[in-house]
């Protein structure tokens, strides 16, 4: 898609690279609140065009925590210290 626009075309590799990466935040958050159901409270992920999943916000907000006490326990063991794996826990979720 981006090949299609004239101004995309004059960036040098490394802008375009740059311009892609920066972007993707932005690009999977839009794609991520255009799947959402606002009234039924969960996530439509489409497979293909003709049909979809249906995940329960509730399910994905279970996950979560269960990797999120997964990745501590895993920084508790890597560290051997509660107080560095805590540190670097909150770190690792201040950029998710």
């Amino acid at each position: 898609m981006c090949k299609t626009i004239n101004e995309y075309k004059e960036l040098c590799e490394d802008d375009k690279i740059i311009l892609l990466k920066t972007s993707c935040p932005e690009i999977l958050c839009l794609y991520k609140v255009v799947n959402f159901d606002f009234d039924g409270e969960f996530w439509r992920v489409p497979i293909d065009s003709e049909n979809g999943l249906i995940v329960s916000l509730d399910i994905l907000k279970l996950q979560q925590k269960t990797y999120m006490y997964l990745l501590k326990r895993y920084l508790e063991l890597k560290h051997n210290s509660k107080t560095e794996s805590e540190i670097r826990f909150l770190r690792l979720m201040n950029y998710v």
